[in-house]
């Protein structure tokens, strides 16, 4: 067997064991003879789980992207742009009764499961690509929604 040492990798054995292949500290971690199995490098217990789901559902609603460090101006435009779209959607969502009948409850349900998929697994801005149709529908609605009840003050103030 041929042992390879990469300093940023490990040791590593080339062969066909699987396990071989895993870096050394790992590879005791994992093991039922040399490692603690409750605490491995990645573990940490059920409050760190939360921490570690908080911080997804926080990336995946994320409202500047990253690259906003590089470019402050662009950042904050984006930001401005989806923290609004945000906003109408969940005034619709929080407003609109309609949105909560067949079929039209498919929108928020589909922004729920999303969520939690992407709390568990991996998340970031890009992951809600899939979403931003239904967010802006939900924009509009609540758009419109604000913009009824606004029609309505002024309405009733103007005739009163």
């Amino acid at each position: 067997m041929f042992l390879v040492n990469f300093s940023h990798l490990g040791h590593f054995r080339l062969g066909n064991s699987f396990y071989a292949r895993i870096p050394r500290q790992r590879r005791r971690a994992l093991s039922p003879k040399g490692g603690d199995l409750k605490r491995t490098e990645n573990g940490g217990g059920p409050l760190q789980f939360a921490k570690s789901v908080r911080d997804r559902v926080i990336r995946f609603w994320k409202i500047k992207p990253r690259q906003a460090l590089k470019y402050p101006v662009l950042g904050a435009g984006i930001g401005v742009f989806y923290f609004f779209e945000i906003v109408l959607a969940l005034v619709a969502i929080m407003f609109q009764r309609g949105v909560w009948r067949w079929p039209f409850v498919l929108f928020p349900l589909s922004l729920l499961s999303f969520t939690l998929l992407h709390s568990l697994y991996w998340s970031n801005m890009r992951m809600r690509a899939p979403l931003m149709p239904v967010i802006i529908v939900l924009a509009v609605v609540g758009g419109v929604t604000l913009l009824r009840k606004f029609q309505k003050g002024v309405s009733q103030e103007m005739f009163s």
